[in-house]
């Protein structure tokens, strides 16, 4: 990883109630990788999407894998992403 700090967005579906994780899955973010993130940001989206991309990448997609991530999942995809140290 660059010296550049890491913008994420999670994108996630409001009228389906996913607002919660997708706070839960910043809080994770922000808690861990604070010096090393230039922020996280929470897109209220529809169509039962809950999408995590940083870098300009997906990191993590609901509809690709068939179920929502783990605790310590999306931090973890992204240090094996080489995004975060």
């Amino acid at each position: 990883m660059s010296g550049a700090k890491l913008e994420v967005q999670i994108e996630y579906c409001g009228p389906c109630g996913y607002a919660p994780l997708a706070a839960q899955v910043a809080e994770e973010l922000v808690t861990e990788y604070s010096s090393q993130l230039a922020g996280v940001t929470l897109v209220p989206s529809s169509g039962g999407t809950f999408e995590v991309r940083a870098g300009g990448r997906v990191v993590f997609s609901l509809d690709a894998v068939g179920r929502f991530p783990e605790k310590g999942e999306v931090s973890r995809l992204l240090k094996e992403k080489q995004l975060l140290c």
